[in-house]
């Protein structure tokens, strides 16, 4: 089985606190979320854990250095979208999981703040994973991987710097991205369908390392 690799010779910054935000439609959050928790603990990463979007409103005044999204459908309220992208542009984190992308769909600027939106995805089935940009951190070490997963195939509506894609015969389609806004960092992994697609080791090691550089602190 394929192991991913550490990074070596970077100095050590405290991870701040992240909150995780969880639910939707068609997967399950719920296991998917315990098995997020469980990683972030043994990886040092503080958070907290609510199913209410409404908390995203007081993000500009919170504790957090980023935010985790593992959800899908639904629509922000003008305060909850606000105070969402208020947080990222001043300087504040943002990482999405999967659905993500097909969550809030009704709200461009938060569509335009993860890059895309879902389109369509063939069955669930393995994957070939290929790094496209080595010597990102989030990637610097990695190696090309396969993984059991669902393909989102997505419209793309703002720029980005592709480090993951997905090839699926003749479909090559990215499934993980950086971008800024404002003075915030944008992390985007696509995979993460299901229980068993998050425990993936490759895409673990992936959203680990998202994670802290969307919180600044790789």
């Amino acid at each position: 089985m394929e192991r991913p690799l550490s990074i070596t010779g970077c100095p050590m910054k405290t991870m701040p606190k992240i909150l995780i935000l969880l639910g939707g439609g068609y997967h399950d959050f719920k296991e998917g979320g315990r098995i997020i928790e469980e990683l972030l603990r043994k990886r040092g990463i503080e958070f907290d854990t609510v199913w209410d979007k409404s908390v995203l409103k007081d993000l500009p005044r919170s504790e957090y250095k980023a935010v985790l999204l593992y959800t899908q459908g639904g629509k922000l309220t003008g305060e909850e979208e606000r105070g969402l992208l208020e947080f990222i542009r001043s300087g504040g984190g943002y990482a999405g999981i999967h659905s993500a992308s097909d969550s809030f769909k009704e709200n461009t600027e938060y569509i335009k703040l993860v890059g895309a939106y879902f389109v369509r995805h063939p069955p669930v089935q393995q994957l070939n994973i290929k790094v496209v940009d080595r010597t990102h951190p989030i990637t610097r070490g990695l190696s090309d991987f396969t993984t059991v997963d669902e393909l989102y195939i997505q419209e793309h509506v703002s720029d980005k710097h592709v480090l993951l894609e997905a090839h699926l015969e003749d479909i090559v389609e990215p499934v993980c991205w950086v971008r800024n806004y404002g003075e915030g960092r944008v992390f985007y992994i696509s995979l993460g369908h299901d229980p068993n697609a998050i425990s993936n080791e490759n895409f673990q090691e992936v959203l680990v390392r998202g994670i802290k550089w969307a919180a600044g602190v790789l």
